[in-house]
C-alpha cells in the first residue's frame, strides 16, 4: 500500500501522519501530487474547533497547487474550495453552483490537500 504524509485532524488535535494514498472514486476525478498548500481562515476555524466539519478525521486544506498524477506534463493545477455540487437544486440549475444546497467542500466535507 502506498502512503503519504498528511495533517490529520481528529476533532481534538491535528497530527502529521502517514495515511494511504487515496484512489479517485471515478474517472471524473484525478489524483494530484501536492506541491504547495496554503492555510486559510476556514482551516484555522476547523483546527481551533470553532466550526465542526461533517467528516472526522479530516485532512484540511484547499488552497493548493500540484501536478496531476499519471498525466503528461501539463503544468500546475489548483483545487478549489467547492469540491462537488448536486447539479439538481435550484442554484445548480440556474448557474449558481457556488450556492448549491448539497455542496461538498474540499478540506471540510471531504479530505483536503494538506498532504
Amino acid at each position: 500500500m502506498r502512503e503519504m504524509k498528511a495533517l490529520v485532524f481528529d476533532g481534538e488535535k491535528a497530527e502529521l501522519k502517514l495515511v494511504p494514498v487515496p484512489e479517485p472514486p471515478s474517472d471524473k476525478y484525478a489524483l494530484m501530487k501536492v506541491i504547495a498548500c496554503g492555510i486559510c481562515r476556514t482551516d484555522i476555524h476547523i483546527l481551533n474547533k470553532e466550526i465542526k466539519p461533517p467528516k472526522l478525521p479530516l485532512i484540511p486544506g484547499h488552497q493548493v497547487v500540484g501536478y496531476l498524477v499519471g498525466e503528461e506534463s501539463r503544468g500546475l493545477f489548483g483545487i478549489s474550495w467547492l469540491y462537488e455540487t448536486c447539479g439538481e437544486c435550484f442554484y445548480c440549475k440556474t448557474g449558481k453552483e457556488n450556492l448549491c444546497e448539497n455542496a461538498k467542500f474540499t478540506g471540510f466535507s471531504v479530505d483536503g490537500c494538506l498532504a
